[in-house]
């Protein structure tokens, strides 16, 4: 459904969405129309383009009408006004629980509409599927060999080039398919089986580096760590050890912990994390969210990176404040001596922003995801150069908000 009082943008992005094969169900001239026209509908459409000036219901009241009503339809808003006013907007709808996809400046263009994230979670959860799981579940799962080691490429921005690898704890789930650990570990993270199943994660990675290694791929591997093991010195330690016998460098490994986990007690994971960094391994804080909680840890933990979610690489691709914070957090990052990587890299425009705005690193599907141990080397044989050109394509420009 396309929502605007302008005859003129409203046949506009028709004609953009008839473009890109998107089949426009229904229009609507204002807030009054769409309500009407929603609530006698028999099947919702999949996505509203939502002009926000317009006479008698404007924008701003008919998301207020949608978020009542609860009409969990995606929502794209439209406006040439001011970006603070575009971002108080998107707050407010998110914050009613409203899908709100992006909140767009006109003019309306079919790059704007292609590079939707129509096929990503609007919760800043980094998974679209959570399932309950007890411990005598994943022990089973475990004892069966469901439970994996996966890997996800990282790549250089400036060069194309693959240095680290992150690796996750995969469940081959026998009905939901691959999960990853945030889908499945909220009730079992503290048990001793959830530690057991890490520690065998964190030895097979382990092995892996010293096999790639041997056959001329330097890689280093990034691995979450859970907050368990986080509040305890004493598993530090035994982390130290693990390392130490693998006969690896430091820099082999590098452990994230979120910002989210931080937040739950930050001070009691304070001295594991301490006893980590004084043995140069790399420590990486991400932030799932679009706030940069992570500026309140700086200067009270010992990261040396940060990683950022998929949402805000989508908000800053369209939203002016959302590039403008982008930028500011790089460039404070930097200043405080820390590489900056972003998830979900999905595009060649989303390259190119992110080289113009000093980003480190990007990881997604653009990249690559979910590598097997034994398809890493013939991946990186056949994606060298392709990557390469890629990073050669992004040269930077200023991003057209």
């Amino acid at each position: 459904m396309i929502v605007d009082d302008s005859s003129v943008q409203l046949q506009h992005a028709i004609a953009l969405c008839t473009r890109l094969g998107w089949n426009v169900v229904e229009t609507a001239s204002d807030g009054l129309d769409a309500l009407l026209k929603l609530k006698k509908s028999i099947n919702l459409p999949d996505l509203v383009l939502l002009d926000l000036e317009m006479p008698g219901i404007n924008g701003v009241a008919l998301l207020q009408e949608l978020a009542r009503l609860q009409l969990h339809m995606a929502v794209v808003v439209l406006s040439s006004r001011e970006a603070s006013l575009l971002e108080s907007v998107g707050y407010m709808a998110r914050q009613s629980g409203l899908n709100l996809l992006q909140v767009l400046q006109k003019p309306l263009t079919s790059a704007m509409l292609e590079q939707l994230p129509l096929h990503l979670p609007s919760a800043s959860n980094p998974t679209a599927v959570q399932i309950e799981c007890s411990e005598d579940e994943f022990s089973t799962a475990l004892a069966a060999g469901q439970v994996i080691s996966s890997y996800t490429p990282r790549t250089v921005l400036e060069t194309g080039l693959v240095k680290r690898l992150s690796a996750q704890m995969v469940w081959l789930h026998p009905e939901h398919g691959p999960l990853h650990a945030a889908q499945y570990a909220n009730q079992i993270a503290d048990s001793r089986i959830y530690l057991q199943a890490y520690n065998q994660h964190l030895d097979t990675v382990l092995s892996q580096i010293q096999t790639w290694a041997s056959k001329g791929l330097p890689l280093s591997v990034q691995l979450d760590l859970p907050a368990k093991l986080v509040a305890s010195p004493l598993q530090a330690r035994t982390l130290l050890a693990k390392i130490e016998n693998s006969g690896l460098s430091e820099s082999a490994i590098c452990f994230e912990v979120s910002a989210q986990a931080l937040a739950q007690d930050s001070d009691a994971m304070l001295p594991a994390l301490n006893i980590l960094r004084i043995q140069n391994i790399g420590l990486a804080i991400r932030d799932y969210s679009v706030h940069f909680d992570w500026v309140r840890y700086m200067g009270r933990v010992p990261f040396n990176e940060l990683i950022l979610d998929r949402e805000v690489l989508d908000k800053a691709m369209y939203e002016t404040l959302s590039l403008v914070l982008f930028e500011q957090m790089i460039a404070l990052a930097h200043k405080l001596n820390m590489k900056v990587t972003i998830d979900g890299l999905s595009q060649l425009a989303q390259w190119q922003m992110l080289k113009q705005i000093h980003c480190d690193y990007a990881q997604g599907p653009l990249v690559g995801t979910g590598l097997s141990a034994a398809e890493i080397a013939p991946w990186l044989r056949e994606n060298i150069d392709p990557l390469r050109q890629l990073a050669h394509q992004a040269e930077p420009h200023s991003p057209q908000i």
